[in-house]
């Protein structure tokens, strides 16, 4: 009896202990989930930029909206970088994805607010296009 009683106590405990341990799918794919919005949602940024900033004369307000957005873009990018670089993040294929994000959003960056001088522009199209 003592064994029927004891086998039945310890297999209800195992039972419980893996249900505590057992983390939902719904929590564990929350970090690949999110920084798979975040890499999309910079990238639809960047097609407004294309839009509204790139191939039209901006207002004022769209100017300023655009390099605020943009700094805070890639400020967390980097945050989540850090993030996403550590050796025990559950997917190593995000590193590829936030170290890309960061790449397109830090060349917006330079070619809108920090434009190569044309003196340089001029030197270098000369050197690759000769006359």
């Amino acid at each position: 009896m003592f064994s029927v009683l004891f086998g039945m106590a310890t297999s209800a405990t195992v039972t419980h202990q893996e249900e505590i341990t057992r983390i939902p799918e719904s929590i564990s794919d929350l970090p690949r989930e999110q920084v798979e919005r975040w890499c999309t949602a910079c990238q639809e940024f960047l097609n407004w930029e294309r839009e509204h900033i790139l191939k039209r004369t901006p207002s004022d307000e769209e100017s300023r909206q655009h390099k605020t957005t943009l700094k805070w873009l890639l400020r967390l990018t980097r945050l989540m970088g850090a993030a996403v670089s550590d050796p025990d993040f559950p997917d190593r294929k995000m590193v590829q994805m936030i170290e890309m994000t960061v790449w397109k959003l830090n060349d917006s960056w330079k070619m809108i607010y920090e434009p190569m001088p044309d003196a340089d522009a001029q030197k270098l199209l000369a050197e690759v296009f000769p006359e």
